[in-house]
């Protein structure tokens, strides 16, 4: 179909319908419901479905197919962060396999596209370890077309060239290979999940070769194959140079085309362009979150909650994240709010230290809460909530609370886990004596620094709070210290402080 303003605004109206009226049945609908729910803006967005609707040819029934298993797929591979993010990042995101994979050289765009402006990816078949198991291939190549969404322009698709004319295998032989890599059933069907779910499609396939007997099986191939997919796929019998001048012939520009005149596969320019791939992911990474300027009419003008200012006061900044990660505590409830990761992990923390809060004193319980919340935050997690004002409807972005607020989030979770067991709703969880002895023994030690350990809710790691280790050990104040802590109470309760506590 020709792809027109009219056409895009009723696909987009269909698509939405159709994702709206997904079966309770069906198990991919509550990872789609989980991505919404963090970034509603993004996976609603043109900038994410239009791609998946040119895939399917502007068919709603078949995108919405391919949109639920784009994000089961990808959530089960990265995780929620994975899921959430726009694009994978190198460092964090991709397995060592996969690196290695990268790394060799087997999967290289060229730094020109061709004539009709279609980025080119040479993939290089012959350069296979047997080491490597299939789903770092899977994972290889999701990185690099996320990559290729980021850097090129995308809208009329890829060209491949499956490039295997004059290559020398790399360090191995042939028939060193082994059946894992190639017969594993489980990467096997990895690769059919990435291929029905992807969004980047391929305009045009290259097949190069310089082995005679596989000519009639290639003219047999593209015979047999169907008409859109013959009209795209061409093979070429020949020499490497004969090979590099057909592809010219194509609108390919061959100049640097990362092969040298013995079949080695040159890899100096794509290391040159990984390295900068992975200091732009990085720069990205860091603007994850940005700060934004309320002036007061559009804090005051918020139907949902009120805000306040301090008093001279006419503008208030806030910090807006992107999406809620795995480490960050989302303030509100609901299922989605519940099922989170880092609510997960302080309603844990709350079970862990729960009988040492009830046996403390007001301050001491102050200070506990406190430290629990720092210990999130020097853990990478930040504490959020949603703030839907001047967006469009059921849309919203998240924004971080300040500290009165967070440290209100905390407290609240050990009074909501007193009223459970008050209505026999949970069971009481097992008191930390030691950690209860060494909070009312005077002379306690100060509470440790943070650490990090390994989260289970993707293939990274990811930060948390040393407070899952139960070393926390809050220490008796002293009595200028219990002075300090009562100006501290006062400007938390009095003071108003920020406005984003108050809404």
């Amino acid at each position: 179909k020709k792809e027109t303003p009219e056409l895009i605004e009723s696909s987009m109206k269909k698509l939405e319908a159709s994702l709206r009226k997904i079966p309770t049945s069906d198990a991919r609908r509550k990872t789609y419901s989980k991505a919404i729910f963090l970034r509603p803006t993004y996976f609603k967005s043109t900038e994410f479905l239009l791609p998946f609707l040119r895939k399917n040819d502007f068919d709603a029934k078949k995108t919405t197919q391919r949109v639920l298993e784009y994000l089961q797929f990808r959530h089960e591979l990265f995780g929620l962060d994975g899921l959430v993010s726009t694009y994978l990042r190198y460092d964090e995101d991709v397995t060592d396999g996969a690196k290695r994979y990268i790394e060799m050289g087997r999967l290289q765009l060229l730094s020109q596209p061709d004539r009709s402006d279609r980025p080119i990816l040479v993939v290089f078949p012959k350069l296979q370890a047997p080491n490597y198991h299939f789903l770092d291939g899977v994972i290889a190549y999701w990185w690099l077309f996320d990559t290729m969404r980021r850097l090129c322009n995308t809208k009329k698709g890829v060209v491949m060239v499956l490039y295997d004319s004059g290559i020398r295998f790399k360090s191995f032989q042939q028939e060193e290979l082994t059946k894992k890599y190639y017969f594993n059933m489980d990467g096997l069907k990895a690769a059919t999940r990435f291929i029905s779910s992807v969004s980047v499609f391929f305009s045009a396939i290259h097949y190069c070769y310089d082995n005679a007997k596989l000519a009639t099986p290639m003219n047999t191939f593209q015979a047999v194959i169907g008409r859109n997919a013959r009209v795209r796929f061409r093979s070429h019998c020949a020499s490497p140079t004969e090979c590099l001048y057909i592809l010219m012939t194509f609108g390919i520009n061959t100049k640097d085309f990362p092969v040298d005149e013995d079949g080695n596969v040159l890899t100096a320019r794509h290391s040159k362009w990984l390295e900068q791939c992975r200091v732009a992911e990085k720069e990205l990474s860091a603007q994850l979150t940005k700060v934004i300027e309320l002036n007061r009419e559009e804090m005051v003008a918020s139907k949902s909650r009120k805000a306040k200012l301090k008093a001279g006061e006419e503008t208030f900044s806030v910090t807006v994240a992107q999406y809620p990660q795995c480490a960050s505590i989302i303030l509100g409830r609901g299922f989605h709010e519940h099922q989170h990761p880092g609510n997960q992990r302080l309603a844990e923390t709350v079970d862990r230290y729960w009988g040492t809060h009830q046996g403390c004193s007001w301050k001491e319980k102050m200070e506990l809460t406190i430290q629990i919340m720092d210990d999130i935050k020097a853990s990478g997690g930040m504490f959020l909530m949603k703030y839907k004002d001047h967006l469009p409807t059921n849309n919203y972005c998240w924004i971080q609370v300040d500290d009165a607020k967070a440290r209100e989030k905390v407290s609240h979770a050990f009074r909501n886990r007193t009223l459970q067991l008050k209505d026999g709703k949970a069971t009481k969880p097992k008191h930390n004596d030691e950690c209860a002895d060494k909070m009312l023994a005077k002379g306690s030690a100060s509470p440790s620094a943070p650490s990090t350990v390994s989260s289970s809710t993707g293939p990274t790691d990811v930060p948390s709070n040393n407070l899952s280790n139960g070393d926390y050990q809050p220490s008796i104040v002293s009595a200028e210290e219990l002075d300090k802590l009562d100006i501290l109470n006062d400007e938390y309760i009095q003071s108003g402080v920020g406005g984003i506590s108050e809404l």
